[in-house]
């Protein structure tokens, strides 16, 4: 089988077992371009499952609610949603039926305590009380989870100086000791270096992890931490971080400490990314806890939190679009429907080494096929390598790089000291300057 009838049978979902992303199955029903809608019947009788479902903005429930029904009531689906923080998508009990039996699960699995310090705390202070917390608890694996790259970049630049020059920098970017490794985690590092980076967590090859993230491993990400200090979060995101805390209940019990922090202006940093509405939910669930376990805290809190978003978030938008459906005015509907809000990004390839620079030349030599199919099919070969190399960057971020073209910039093995630090990423206009003589 050729490239072009492989191509043809993966878009037309021409197979028993279909893995895809939350994007393409909810455009392939709403749209009514051909590409998109060639593979509509081929959902016809199947088992749905649709994983870390909370992660769909709450302003689309009930329009998934109306999708999903209809797809069970008249294409004969079956839908699973996977998800440790069950949205109120449905009503349990009459349009949705449980799976499991939470309250057993977490009479087997209370792993955790739940530590809320609320008042505000600013962010120097906090970064002397991490580095306090890994002077005074020398055995554990500690994860912080921050709201903003920016900071996640400074509380790691502010232990590495803390730890002296007994480490080197390992060729994936991670600061490692004798008995220690310092990992830091964002979307600005390649995804070849992400992956191995959490590979390296995961092996627990008898060093101790201290990891400095963002949401960025919420969920999918496995691995298993022994405390997790969390910036304040909507509470489905605090729930999927602690997921990440003694995660297979292989030690003592954990914690997850959730803080709130702010900026040098006084602002939270929550507010930089959060909706208000997730907020607000989330400490009126709190509301005034200092210590929980998880067994409670998940049993009671999220039924509560995701009660309080259905009755004070707006579902106006899901409303609009079901109008736009009902008169079949699909391009007002693909306009509006974002599962994924479009912040502009570009995409900027990273040279970081040889292997690097040998997909960046089979790229450029694939530009230059004239067939537009043909070129398609040869890009087909390298995406998967291509991509493991490309991180998307707000455009005002980019400063002075190379524009390949409209929508890739480049940055080559010459240019990786101004522009991309292998510990914690590319490195943004602002920052640049300090590598230019």
């Amino acid at each position: 089988m050729n490239t072009n009838q492989s191509q043809l049978l993966t878009e037309g979902w021409y197979s028993e077992i279909i893995i895809t992303t939350f994007i393409q199955f909810f455009y392939s029903i709403i749209t009514n371009r051909n590409r998109a809608a060639r593979k509509f019947h081929n959902i016809v009788n199947s088992i749905i499952i649709l994983d870390e479902v909370q992660s769909i903005p709450h302003h689309y429930w009930k329009l998934l609610n109306h999708f999903l029904k209809y797809l069970c009531k008249e294409f004969n689906c079956w839908i699973i949603l996977m998800t440790a923080t069950q949205p109120l998508i449905f009503e349990e009990n009459v349009e949705i039926k449980p799976l499991v039996n939470k309250k057993k699960y977490y009479d087997e699995f209370n792993r955790l305590d739940y530590i809320f310090n609320l008042k505000t705390k600013d962010f120097d202070d906090f970064k002397e009380f991490i580095w306090t917390k890994i002077v005074s608890e020398p055995e554990k694996d500690i994860m912080v989870v921050l709201n903003t790259i920016n900071a996640s970049q400074e509380l790691y630049d502010y232990i590495i100086e803390k730890i002296d020059d007994h480490i080197h920098i390992e060729d994936d970017g991670v600061a490692c000791s004798e008995k220690l490794q310092i990992i830091t985690i964002s979307t600005l590092i390649i995804p070849k270096h992400r992956l191995k980076r959490i590979k390296r967590i995961k092996k627990n090859e008898g060093k101790r992890n201290i990891i400095i993230t963002t949401q960025v491993v919420e969920a999918g990400v496995d691995i298993s931490v022994d405390l997790i200090y969390r910036d304040m979060a909507p509470l489905d995101s605090i729930v999927q971080t602690a997921g990440r805390c003694n995660r297979s209940n292989e030690r003592e019990k954990g914690s997850v400490e959730v803080v709130n922090l702010i900026d040098d202006k006084g602002r939270h940093f929550y507010s930089y990314i959060y909706n208000s509405v997730l907020i607000d939910a989330t400490t009126d669930v709190i509301n005034g806890n200092h210590f929980v376990e998880e067994q409670e805290f998940n049993l009671k809190s999220v039924p509560n939190y995701y009660k309080f978003v259905s009755e004070r978030g707006s579902q106006d938008k899901s409303a609009d679009l079901l109008s736009y459906l009902e008169k079949l005015k699909f391009s007002d509907l693909k306009r509006e429907f974002k599962l994924i809000e479009n912040l502009e990004k570009i995409d900027v390839f990273v040279e970081v080494d040889e292997d690097a620079k040998d997909v960046w030349e089979k790229y450029e030599e694939i530009t230059k096929i004239e067939d537009r199919f043909m070129r398609k099919s040869a890009f087909l070969d390298i995406k998967s390598e291509f991509y493991s190399y490309v991180i998307s960057v707000n455009p005002k971020k980019l400063g002075n790089i190379f524009q390949y073209n409209d929508w890739l910039g480049y940055v080559c093995m010459a240019d990786l000291n101004r522009k991309y630090d292998l510990e914690t990423g590319f490195i943004s206009h602002e920052k640049e300057d300090v590598f230019i003589i």
